[in-house]
């Protein structure tokens, strides 16, 4: 049986909308050394347990509203304390641009604008290192884009606009 090493599990609040399973699964492409893990009907607690058995570090909870990503929840699964929240503005999938997602093996610094969404970058496994794929956050006015790029600047991933 074939294993890999898992960091970040990725799951949805109750009953996620097409839209933000397609996010989920978009996001899960882009974070190196994720997993995403359908809910169902577990509660938190199972879910926290799920997530530690698979041996990860960190839980993404993505909730929504009105059948859009509306945050992203980082837990740190020792201390099951959450350690960040990024209220999403809007989100733009790789579909609506017609692009196909790719699963990215590893994902290094880009561009950074937005020093307040910095504490993010940890949790997002970025290496600071040179590479092929690279998360890049600008900022526009109020709010700080989030954006996955290869060397090409091409998109990868999702493109996640939130609000500081």
């Amino acid at each position: 049986m074939l294993t890999r090493h898992i960091d970040i599990v990725l799951t949805t609040s109750r009953y996620p909308s097409p839209r933000v399973r397609s996010f989920l699964k978009e996001l899960n492409n882009v974070i190196p050394f994720s997993v995403k893990i359908n809910r169902g009907k577990q509660n938190f607690e199972s879910l926290i347990r799920s997530a530690r058995k698979l041996g990860a570090k960190y839980l993404f909870l993505i909730s929504s509203n009105k059948g859009n990503p509306e945050k992203i929840h980082i837990y740190e699964l020792y201390s099951i304390e959450k350690v960040y929240e990024m209220k999403i503005d809007g989100v733009s999938l790789l579909a609506e641009h017609r692009y196909r997602s790719l699963e990215i093996k590893r994902l290094c610094l880009g561009k950074i604008e937005c020093k307040e969404m910095s504490p993010l970058l940890i949790y997002f496994g970025v290496s600071g290192e040179e590479c092929r794929y690279t998360i890049n956050i600008f900022r526009e006015s109020n709010l700080c884009i989030i954006k996955f790029l290869d060397n090409f600047n091409r998109l990868i991933g999702p493109i996640i606009k939130c609000r500081i």
